[in-house]
């Protein structure tokens, strides 16, 4: 080390004691052209990992020592390298060469003339960093119960300073936006709509974005939906009713008949895909007509739903006419099955007017 630094301090000391030489003596340096430079300073930007070269072209350059400077670090004295990191070298003369650039390298890189009258020539290097995103949490969920506040977090970093997005997949932010800038994003008065993914993204520019991840777990108290308050069949045919049920944690569903718990046999069927809960009631006797409910309990709550099952006036009215011939022309909204034999109806001149504009109304529907 000391002989690197004695060989560099001879190397930089020598000119400036041969331009004091004694009265009469003749220096060819001063006979020669002054050395100049051909390349101009300027600024280089560089994505990390990159390999950068900053130029150094001098014309009569003589017997002077050239050197490459950083800050107070001299990297190079003539061809000799004095920096120990082995990313940096000379190329094609005085060039200097930076390879597998990092964040750390970016700065102002000084070519110098020692002279009588030093002369410089510096270039600025600005290092492109990727972007790079940190959220919070770290674990890339949160769970909050409904009604209360959240606020999902992300930091980026990389040069230039990242933009920060937000969106939520397979749906919208608060207020119909696609779309949100900023480090953070705060929601309000949650409820089950603001579950989901939500994904945070930082762009500047350099490279691809980075992309998380955030999931959000809004739980609540079971919330139920029936596909209609009114069920209209009649004996022998088939009805379903249907719920739809809401819930996290997920809600155990209980069908109840005029406040009775129904239990599946033969004639009753309990299906459940996704959020949806179906009572089927296959063959219906006069015993099944009446009032049912949905409920639907998890550990934040409970909720109940009703429903009425009813005996289809137009079903009765077309058995008044028909007698025991049955159903043999099905109406709409009914299933097929067939209807067992009922006692036959006496039907008075009263009646026949409204029953038949009952059912024409019903065949012009159908």
């Amino acid at each position: 080390m000391l002989g690197r630094r004695l060989v560099l301090s001879l190397l930089v000391l020598c000119p400036i004691f041969t331009q004091g030489h004694p009265q009469g003596y003749l220096d060819m340096d001063d006979l020669s052209p002054a050395p100049r430079f051909t390349s101009r300073g300027q600024t280089y930007r560089a994505v990390l990992g990159d390999t950068l070269v900053l130029p150094c072209e001098i014309q009569n350059v003589g017997n002077y020592v050239v050197l490459w400077r950083r800050g107070g670090d001299v990297l190079t004295a003539r061809e000799i390298m004095v920096t120990r990191d082995q990313r940096f070298r000379l190329v094609e003369g005085y060039n200097l060469e930076i390879r597998n650039v990092m964040p750390q390298d970016a700065g102002d890189y000084v070519c110098q003339i020692s002279a009588k009258d030093n002369k410089d020539l510096v270039h600025t290097v600005e290092i492109l960093v990727p972007p790079t995103i940190r959220g919070q949490p770290p674990t890339g969920s949160m769970t909050v119960r409904k009604g209360g506040s959240v606020t999902l977090e992300c930091k980026a970093s990389g040069n230039p300073v990242p933009t920060i997005t937000w969106t939520k997949k397979g749906g919208t932010l608060f207020g119909g936006e696609k779309t949100v800038e900023g480090f953070s994003l705060t929601l309000d008065q949650v409820d089950r709509h603001q579950a989901g993914v939500y994904q945070c993204s930082a762009n500047n520019g350099v490279g691809p974005p980075a992309t998380i991840d955030i999931n959000l777990t809004i739980l609540y108290p079971p919330e139920i939906q029936v596909e209609r308050s009114w069920v209209h069949s009649g004996e022998g045919y088939e009805a379903q009713l249907v719920c739809i049920v809401h819930a996290d944690p997920p809600a155990m569903v209980q069908w109840h008949h005029d406040s009775f718990a129904l239990e599946p046999n033969d004639r009753r069927k309990m299906e459940t895909k996704g959020t949806k809960h179906t009572l089927s009631i296959s063959n219906v006797q006069s015993g099944d007509f009446g009032n049912y409910s949905c409920v639907a309990d998890n550990s934040l709550g409970r909720a109940k739903k009703y429903m009425e099952l009813s005996e289809s006036l137009l079903e009765e009215a077309a058995n008044d006419i028909m007698g025991d011939a049955g159903p043999h022309a099905s109406t709409k909204g009914m299933a097929s099955a067939s209807t067992p034999s009922r006692p036959h109806r006496t039907v008075t001149p009263a009646l026949v007017l409204p029953i038949l504009v009952i059912l024409i109304a019903a065949c012009n529907f159908v």
